[in-house]
């Protein structure tokens, strides 16, 4: 840019700037971002980029204050509110303000709902009559079952804690903290039971994992797979195996889970997991079951060595009495 040309941006800008309007509005823009006047240099505020971004950030800033305050008094309505009868007026005020949630908000409350065990909010949720015309398709795909009811398998969770179990779909949340009636209400409603996170755990595997039996028997008898594996190469039976809950493997075994499967990267078994662990009665159980005493890892080590090595002894013994 020649001198001239910056010499005529220069005036233009100079007057833009001295434009009283432009000046009340710099002044109200710093205000709102808690910037004293008298420390900003004035060559900045007579550029336009400068102004602009000053605004864009403020009116963001503004946006969501005002968001976050109507989440919080929705949120304190929500807390504030039993569930009574469908005929009371506190119900159908609920009611209407879950039907003006956004698409995130929605999801939200559905996967909170399912972790904190608010069965009558999820009930509530599930029902809506109006769910499929105002969820956002690129982020929930919906799809109609028997009575209009609502497949939210593709619900994800927010939140770092969710985030660490890798996005948890609600029947996994409901599966996880041993909520037996949501997960019973989420079947009915035809979630995909088999669906999977970001780190390929299922619902069974979270119930198994948590050694909830009732919630692994009623996932099992609605058509969970037993056979799926998540992303550190277990199956349900290993995680249960690994968290030494025999009666959930008990069930797996009875609804046709195998027992010799290896995992896919380090060749552990269910019963060389119950060994490192140290877990004798499931040892017992996955020996009587038929588990191969003889199974080697990935590092060539059977479950002997396993119990072995980590100091097991009473299982030691019991896999060389076993024969």
């Amino acid at each position: 840019m020649s001198n001239q040309e910056q010499a005529a941006t220069v005036a233009s800008v100079d007057q833009h700037f001295n434009n009283q309007t432009q000046q009340q509005r710099i002044a109200a823009l710093l205000e709102a971002a808690g910037i004293p006047p008298h420390g900003v240099d004035g060559a900045l505020l007579r550029n336009p980029a400068v102004l602009d971004h000053l605004s864009s950030s403020v009116n963001k800033a503004l946006i969501d204050a005002k968001l976050a305050m109507n989440k919080a008094d929705f949120d304190d309505n929500i807390r504030g509110l039993s569930f009574p009868e469908k005929s009371d007026n506190s119900y159908t005020s609920l009611k209407k303000a879950l039907r003006a949630l956004n698409c995130e908000d929605y999801q939200e409350y559905l996967v909170e709902s399912c972790t904190n065990g608010s069965f009558e909010l999820v009930q509530l949720l599930l029902d809506l009559d109006d769910i499929p015309e105002r969820m956002c398709a690129e982020k929930v795909k919906v799809v109609y079952h028997q009575y209009h009811k609502v497949n939210f398998q593709r619900f994800q969770a927010n939140g770092d804690e969710r985030a660490a179990k890798g996005e948890m779909t609600p029947l996994m949340e409901a599966a996880y903290n041993g909520h037996e009636d949501i997960v019973t209400l989420l079947i009915n409603h035809g979630v995909d039971i088999n669906a999977k996170s970001s780190t390929g755990n299922t619902a069974l595997m979270y119930a198994c994992c948590r050694g909830h039996e009732t919630i692994v028997h009623n996932l099992l008898c609605a058509g969970a797979n037993t056979e799926i594996f998540n992303e550190n190469g277990h199956t349900p039976l290993m995680e249960a195996a690994s968290g030494a809950h025999v009666n959930c493997a008990k069930l797996l075994v009875c609804h046709g889970a195998e027992i010799n499967c290896a995992s896919n990267e380090f060749k552990e078994s269910a019963l060389t997991l119950a060994c490192y662990k140290g877990n004798y009665d499931m040892v017992h159980f996955l020996l009587l079951a038929g588990a191969d005493r003889e199974h080697k890892t990935d590092e060539m080590h059977t479950a002997l060595m396993e119990a072995s090595m980590d100091g097991h002894t009473d299982v030691a013994r019991l896999l060389l009495e076993s024969g």
